[in-house]
């Protein structure tokens, strides 16, 4: 077995029913991105964080559709469950492709833009995101890479996002 493998392999033989219950609330927590939608919608509300709103939605769903629609497609890569179908999962199982995690990808850019915003709102919504790649991993769906990639995918939208937007520290009211 190759390392990813043996690590999923790691979390499945040490799963405890709270550690179950943990896993499946942070991933159904970042279930179509809606947390980071949310937020997204209620930075939007206000008009001192509007653009920071905009900018969430746009990154999360520049991710979202680059990586379910793009990246998904060409690599086609089948998800552990699919590969070791004998390991009894905890969720419904996915039907998309495994590479990149979209839960990981919309996570990642949501802490991109939130910590553009606000470094403690970054720091707090990046626990969140980790939580979440985490569940994925330990719930069965997706290969560390998997995670990685989506981790890369969020990061380079968010970034691309922030800079044609032209959003700042310093264009940040909650900064200052």
């Amino acid at each position: 077995m190759n390392w990813e493998v043996s690590f999923l392999m790691f979390l499945q033989a040490h799963q405890s029913p709270f550690m179950n219950s943990c896993m499946i609330f942070f991933t159904h927590l970042g279930n179509y991105g809606l947390i980071w939608i949310f937020i997204g919608i209620l930075l939007c509300i206000r008009p001192k964080y509007r653009r920071y709103g905009i900018a969430l939605l746009i990154a999360i769903g520049s991710t979202a559709l680059i990586g379910n629609f793009i990246i998904k497609p060409i690599a086609m890569r089948p998800r552990p469950c699919t590969d070791f179908p004998n390991i009894p999962l905890l969720i419904s199982r996915p039907t998309s492709y495994s590479f990149p995690s979209s839960h990981a990808a919309t996570s990642f850019a949501a802490v991109v833009v939130l910590w553009r915003l606000n470094k403690p709102f970054g720091f707090a919504a990046g626990i969140i995101a980790v939580l979440i790649a985490l569940s994925r991993m330990y719930l069965f769906v997706h290969y560390p890479t998997d995670i990685l990639g989506g981790l890369l995918l969020g990061f380079f939208c968010a970034l691309l996002t922030l800079h044609f937007l032209k959003l700042s520290p310093k264009n940040s009211s909650l900064t200052k």
